[in-house]
């Protein structure tokens, strides 16, 4: 092979020449090895692709899947809270039917126990899950803990009784004023309305028609209280005339004197159930 530059032939080896067509049948031969090697390149392309578009597409399913979740989760704790209003309603309307019915009936405790179940759903509402309540009424025995005026002389938490008397601080120019006339609950057969400070205190006392004053003046001067057994009806009224709250101690005989009665009342709708307690005491200062 010959070369002719600036009019001057130039002589290539042999030996070059024989090397550089070597090196072109070697590029030949290896030629079909570029193919698969780029189809290789473009496979591993489409897996990633394919990794991605699956990723993401797993992304999108989790987040649809939280949001339906958190979803149907608000909705049915919204469900929930709208079946308790209205057990909590239906148990209020047993506490004030209980109320209604003592109230309206003879003041026997027998009228606060509504034992059945009524419903209270409308009939324009007919087909429709109804409310239903009972209310249950206990006679409470305990100091109340809501006021300050009254308080045992050993014991908060047991009943009154002979040795667990109690306390009313009556106010100056106030009166204290006790009912025990419900029917139906067992009263104790005497009390002692004894006076421990202040002066100027008036204790009277009504049973069967028979009334009864008692001064208070000094400190343990005492009226005594008969309760008739055969019919509930007497009333004990402590009035404060001075100018100073005084205390006088109230001391049963016979048995436990009842402050009050709970009145329980129970509210259901479809699965949820609520209770309401209300305490109606037979007691007041005014």
């Amino acid at each position: 092979m010959k070369l002719l530059i600036k009019n001057r032939k130039l002589k290539i080896p042999s030996d070059a020449l024989s090397a550089f067509t070597r090196y072109l049948k070697v590029l030949r031969s290896h030629a079909h090895e570029v193919l698969p090697m780029k189809s290789g390149i473009l496979h591993a392309q489409q897996g990633i692709s394919l990794l991605l578009m699956v990723t993401m597409v797993g992304g999108l399913f989790f987040v649809t899947s939280a949001a339906v979740n958190l979803i149907w989760t608000v909705s049915k704790s919204s469900r929930t809270i709208g079946e308790s209003e209205q057990a909590y309603f239906a148990a209020l309307a047993a506490v004030e039917q209980a109320l209604y019915e003592y109230e309206k009936g003879s003041g026997a405790l027998e009228n606060m126990q509504i034992p059945k179940p009524p419903a209270i759903n409308p009939p324009a509402l007919q087909g429709n899950a109804a409310a239903t309540f009972t209310a249950n009424s206990v006679v409470d025995y305990l100091v109340p803990t809501y006021t300050n005026a009254l308080t045992a002389s050993n014991n908060q938490n047991l009943p009154i009784d002979t040795s667990n008397n109690l306390n009313i601080d009556v106010p100056a120019g106030k009166t204290f004023f006790l009912n025990l006339s419900t029917q139906g609950v067992t009263y104790p057969s005497q009390i002692q309305a004894t006076l421990v400070t202040g002066s100027n205190i008036t204790a009277k006392s009504f049973a069967q028609s028979i009334q009864a004053i008692q001064p208070l003046n000094t400190a343990g001067q005492n009226h005594q209280m008969n309760i008739p057994l055969s019919n509930n009806d007497a009333k004990l009224l402590i009035t404060n005339s001075s100018g100073a709250t005084a205390r006088v101690q109230i001391k049963p005989t016979g048995g436990n004197l009842p402050l009050g009665i709970i009145v329980t009342g129970v509210g259901r709708f479809k699965n949820t159930e609520r209770k309401v307690e209300v305490a109606k005491p037979n007691w007041v200062i005014y």
